[in-house]
C-alpha cells in the first residue's frame, strides 16, 4: 500500500484527536486537540488540491474551522487562570482573578441572603454593601467571600444567617462553576483550602480565665474594651479578684508574713516578665516594671504603680 505524505497528515490528526481523549489535563486535552485541528485543515486541504468548492464542501473541513478557534480560545482561558490562581493567596483580591467568572446579583436592605441550615449551592463575594451575621451580630463589609465553608463541608448546608444590612451588590459563583474551574486547575483546589483554614482558625471561641491579680487585669481590660472585647474573646472568667487592688498591699504591709509574701511575689512577676520580654517588647515599660523593689516593697498606690498595673479593679 502506497502511503504518501497527505496520508501521513491525516493519519496524524486521528492521533491526535483519539489522543486528547485520553488526557486527564485540561492544558493537554486542548493542546492535542488544537494539533488535530490543524493537521485534519491542512489534509482537507491537500486532500483537495487546493480546490476552493470542493474545500468548502468537505465536511471534515468545516468542523475543525469551526473547532479551532473554539479549542484556541479555551485553551488561552485555561492558561490565563492558570497563571492567575499560581500568582494567588488567600491575601489576594478576589477581584483581580476570581470575579471575571462570578455573576452579578443585586439586593436590598433587609433581604436574608440565606438561613443556617439551608443548602449550600454557592459562595457569595460582597462588592458593594454590608452584610450581617445574625447569629452572632458580626458585619462583613467589602471585598469578603463567606459561603464557602458550607459549600465544602460534607453536609453542604449553612452554617449562619447572613441577612443584607444595606443595599448591596453580590457576585455569585455556583459549585458547579467552581468545578468547572477546580476540573481546568486542580491548584483552584488548594485555594479554597488556605481559604477554608484562614477563615476557621479566625472563627475559633477564645476564651479567657484569670485567678487573683490576673483577674483583676482581665476585668479592667473588658471594661475599657466593652463589647469590642467580642471581636476577639467570647467567654472570661476572673477567680478571686481583689476588690480594691491598693487597699489588698497596704493590708499585706501591716504584717511580717505579708512583707515576705511580697517580696517573693514581686519576684517573681519580675522573672515571668523576663521569660516574656520578647512578647511583651514596645507593649509594656519592661524597664520601670523591672526596677520594682523586691526587697523593700513601695507601700500601698505606689506598688500598683511600680508593676504597672490598675490601682483598683475595673470590677465595681
Amino acid at each position: 500500500m502506497h502511503v504518501d505524505i497527505v496520508t501521513i497528515i491525516g493519519l496524524l490528526g486521528c492521533v491526535f484527536y483519539l489522543a486528547s481523549h485520553s488526557q486527564k489535563n485540561m492544558v493537554s486535552l486542548r493542546v492535542l486537540a488544537l494539533a488535530s485541528n490543524v493537521f485534519f485543515l491542512i489534509f482537507s486541504v491537500l486532500h483537495t488540491h487546493f480546490e476552493i468548492t470542493q474545500l468548502l464542501g468537505t465536511p471534515e473541513f468545516i468542523l475543525n474551522a469551526i473547532l479551532l478557534p473554539i479549542n484556541t480560545k479555551r485553551l488561552m482561558e485555561i492558561i490565563r487562570l492558570t497563571k492567575q490562581i499560581q500568582q494567588a493567596t488567600v491575601e489576594s483580591p478576589i477581584s483581580e482573578w476570581l470575579l471575571p467568572h462570578m455573576h452579578l446579583s443585586k439586593h436590598k436592605a433587609g433581604e436574608v441572603l440565606f438561613r443556617k441550615g439551608d443548602m449550600a449551592h454557592e459562595i457569595v463575594y460582597l462588592a458593594e454593601g454590608r452584610l450581617k451575621l445574625q447569629e452572632i451580630g458580626h458585619y462583613i463589609g467589602p471585598g469578603e467571600l463567606i459561603g464557602e465553608i458550607g459549600l465544602f463541608s460534607a453536609e453542604k448546608v449553612r452554617t449562619m444567617t447572613v441577612v443584607c444590612d444595606t443595599d448591596c451588590e453580590l457576585y455569585k459563583m455556583t459549585d458547579e462553576m467552581i468545578y468547572r474551574l477546580y476540573y481546568q486547575n486542580p491548584k483552584l483546589g488548594f485555594f479554597f483550602m488556605q481559604l477554608i483554614v484562614k477563615r476557621l482558625l479566625a472563627d475559633v471561641r477564645r476564651g479567657a480565665i484569670g485567678f487573683s491579680l490576673g483577674g483583676n487585669v482581665l476585668l479592667k481590660l473588658l471594661g475599657e474594651e466593652g463589647d469590642a472585647a467580642r471581636r476577639w474573646l467570647e467567654a472570661a472568667v476572673a477567680v478571686s479578684v481583689p476588690y480594691d487592688l491598693a487597699a489588698g498591699a497596704d493590708h499585706l504591709e501591716r504584717s511580717a508574713m505579708g512583707r515576705f509574701y511580697t517580696r517573693l511575689f514581686v519576684r517573681s512577676l519580675q522573672r515571668k516578665l523576663e521569660a516574656k520580654r520578647a512578647l511583651l517588647d514596645g507593649r509594656v515599660d519592661l524597664a520601670h516594671a523591672l526596677r520594682a523593689p523586691g526587697a523593700r516593697r513601695p507601700r500601698g498606690r505606689r506598688a500598683c504603680a511600680a508593676a504597672r498595673w490598675p490601682a483598683r479593679s475595673a470590677s465595681r
